[in-house]
């Protein structure tokens, strides 16, 4: 959850697993790229392995509208065999059945 007003940036720490013995890449997209992003947006984790993704709600200033109730971010990820060389621009297009989507509502609280 984001505490509104968003005065300064807000930062969530989230943790990624990977339960599976090969590795995945993954990348994260938002429906407001100008009012959220994510560090890191992309890569791998290594099979067994956890990763720490900041998701930050930037600061807002009166110029941008008021927030939605509907914004939502999408983790997209992919298990990769051992020695592939997988790209998400070139490679996810052939490989798109095979892609798994969680979608995560962005959860406001308070009054902008």
């Amino acid at each position: 959850n984001f505490t509104l007003p968003l005065k300064n940036e807000q930062h969530i720490l989230v943790q990624l697993h990977n339960p599976n013995t090969s590795s995945i890449h993954y990348r994260i997209k938002t429906t407001s790229p100008k009012r959220y992003c994510v560090r890191p947006n992309n890569g791998a984790i290594a099979a067994g392995a956890d990763i720490n993704v900041d998701f930050i709600a930037v600061a807002w200033d009166k110029s941008m509208k008021k927030p939605e109730r509907t914004e939502k971010f999408m983790i997209e990820s992919l298990v990769v065999k051992v020695g592939e060389n997988f790209e998400w621009r070139r490679d996810v297009e052939r490989r798109a059945e095979e892609v798994q989507r969680v979608k995560i509502k962005v959860e406001l609280e308070g009054e902008p």
